[in-house]
């Protein structure tokens, strides 16, 4: 029963779904959920600084992004060295159906390995606090416990959710 256990967690994440969540770690994905994160405009350096990749791939990403009018690329009026980027009203849209979609997939898959298991625990990897905070308010009482791990700054924020998470 373990090892069977253990081929359908690999399968599981050699699937088209965990890629979806991969793609959120880099790439297009990623640039597009920041964008949507960001309180306004975005620099290119900040994007390298989050995405942790060089601006050589941030220059393609913001490229292919611009030829599929997701986003809006423009020179900032007060000093002409600066690029700012938008989101466009497409991006948004594409964006926020993929984070739908890819929030259905995360249920299913949670239910599908709680069917298996008695207790869930998730390792969640993101760079701002306000994304684990929202993913604990998704997973509140589907997982048993949640931790979010790249924390620059160590908190003391532990606490015991809603539904028991």
């Amino acid at each position: 029963m373990k090892n069977d256990f253990i081929q359908e967690l690999y399968n599981l994440y050699s699937s088209k779904k965990m890629k979806n969540f991969f793609e959120f770690a880099q790439g297009e994905k990623r640039a597009l959920l920041e964008f949507k994160l960001a309180k306004g405009d975005i620099s290119p350096s900040d994007l390298c600084q989050k995405l942790s990749v060089s601006k050589q791939r941030i220059t393609s990403i913001l490229n292919s992004l611009y030829e599929k009018k997701y986003i809006t690329i423009h020179i900032a009026e007060n000093d002409r060295r600066k690029t700012n980027i938008k989101l466009t009203p497409n991006g948004k849209k594409y964006i926020d159906k993929l984070i739908a979609y890819v929030l259905t997939d995360l249920n299913k898959i949670i239910n599908k390995i709680s069917e298996r298991v008695d207790i869930i625990i998730v390792d969640f990897h993101a760079e701002a606090t306000a994304e684990k905070i929202a993913m604990k308010h998704h997973l509140d009482g589907k997982v048993n416990f949640i931790f979010g791990t790249h924390t620059h700054v160590q908190t003391a924020d532990e606490e015991v959710t809603e539904k028991g998470t």
